[in-house]
């Protein structure tokens, strides 16, 4: 591989990353993984196909940490332990595992003349959609879209196709870059296609008529001790959230202050603890306004550690209006989306972020919640124990953030609605891709 490519690999990723949360550069997506597909379509040994992807992803890893890290000013990342620092690296090395893959194939496709031109950048964009849904057997999933979570009008067309058709439009302008670049031409026809077809979705979104179903006024308790204190000072609110984990393990004791405090402050409480018997379970409640638990779940998608020490929870069960997800169950479609199913109009999330240099795993888990919301029109609020806790209205736009490093309460009126295509149709265009691969790229 040589200098000039290696040059444009580590550019390509510093342009990526600079759209990366927390960064602000969200264009910059639309060309940052061009220079990985041009590389990719040169005759490279796969050996030098591995060493692209890493030199590219841990070039994108270089602005969001360093954004992180200046906007984080609380935290000493000396502090952290050897593994949370690895931890912060990891979802680039699985950014670059899933891009490089699909640099790789649509490279050696570009090679074989089996899709130039504007076939071949829609077989790029399929190829990407299919291995990022590919990606929730990972350790963490990859989604390009969580790019653009910080301009809700690029939200927008979660509504249609989930978080996938957003992502479908980030390859897409990648690989119209890329094939520019190898033709030396720029399709202005293929570039007003996929503009005018973003734009269109994006409209149709905002315009189709959403279901109103009134308002809620939610609290939100930002704590990593005692959180129930805190919730007891909350009044006029119809729901309160507190943390992942944040009553610690299950008693008796516990439920009784649980139920003291619903009665208290008349509100619906979601809390979350850890189950001991029958086995170890991270889960949580729903407590009715009389102190009656109405609702109990547990965690559905286990993050990493997690998996040696509790038990995978089988059942997503809503108690309408109010539905729960547990921290990195929102990284995934399928939880909120069968709660919403189920006629949840909002999703309470008690979270826990771990600890990750400037706190950038709370930048990147915040990114999943917009979409979540968008694509089933429903309110999401998040409980973490540390910081960047939030409430997400039904167009995917933040209503309220806490700031990291600070025991806060959050309380905010939302309106409520419910349902959107996405929610009744699932997966569709996942499968569209799938179809578009094996038809354009295999041909």
């Amino acid at each position: 591989m040589s200098a000039t490519a290696l040059l444009l690999l580590l550019a390509g990723g510093l342009l990526f990353g600079a759209a990366v949360p927390p960064c602000p550069l969200v264009p910059l997506a639309w060309v940052g993984v061009a220079p990985l597909l041009f590389v990719n379509a040169q005759l490279l040994h796969w050996h030098h196909r591995v060493l692209a992807a890493l030199c590219w992803s841990f070039a994108t890893a270089v602005p969001p940490i360093t954004f992180s890290v200046a906007i984080g000013g609380h935290q000493d990342a000396r502090a952290l332990a050897l593994e949370d620092r690895l931890l912060t690296l990891l979802p680039f090395l699985l950014l670059g595992v899933v891009a490089g893959g699909v640099a790789a194939i649509s490279g050696k496709w570009w090679q074989w003349s089996k899709g130039q031109g504007h076939l071949w950048v829609w077989s790029v964009a399929a190829l990407g959609v299919l291995a990022e849904w590919l990606s929730r057997w990972l350790p963490l999933p990859v989604h390009l879209a969580l790019t653009q979570s910080s301009l809700n009008l690029l939200v927008q067309p979660a509504w249609f196709g989930g978080i996938w058709l957003v992502s479908w439009f980030v390859w897409s302008a990648n690989a119209v870059v890329a094939a520019a670049i190898l033709q030396k031409r720029v399709n202005l026809g293929l570039i007003v296609c996929v503009a005018l077809l973003w734009g269109l979705l994006i409209v149709l979104s905002l315009l189709f008529p959403v279901r109103s179903g009134g308002g809620m006024k939610v609290a939100v308790v930002q704590s990593p001790n005692d959180p129930l204190e805190i919730a007891r000072k909350v009044k006029g609110a119809q729901l309160i959230v507190l943390p992942e984990g944040g009553l610690g393990y299950e008693t008796r004791f516990m439920h009784a202050a649980l139920a003291e405090t619903a009665k208290e402050t008349g509100a619906f409480l979601v809390a979350g603890f850890f189950e001991s018997t029958p086995s170890p379970a991270n889960a949580a409640v729903l407590v009715d306004p009389n102190g009656r638990e109405v609702l109990r779940y547990r965690k559905v998608h286990l993050f990493l550690g997690e998996r040696q020490h509790f038990r995978k929870g089988k059942e997503v069960n809503a108690h309408p209006p109010f539905g729960i997800a547990i921290c990195f169950d929102t990284c995934f479609p399928d939880a909120i989306r069968k709660l919403a199913k189920q006629g949840a109009k909002v999703i309470a999330v008690p979270n826990y972020d771990p600890p990750s240099i400037g706190s950038l795993l709370h930048y990147l888990h915040a990114a999943f919640l917009p979409f979540r919301a968008v694509e089933n029109r429903v309110v999401i609020v998040k409980a973490d124990a540390i910081g960047l806790s939030q409430v997400f209205g039904v167009y995917g736009d933040c209503w309220a953030q806490a700031p990291l490093g600070r025991e806060t309460v959050l309380e905010v009126a939302v309106p409520l609605a419910g349902g959107g295509l996405y929610t009744f149709l699932g997966d569709w265009f996942v499968l569209v891709c799938a179809l578009t691969v094996v038809l354009l790229g295999f041909r």
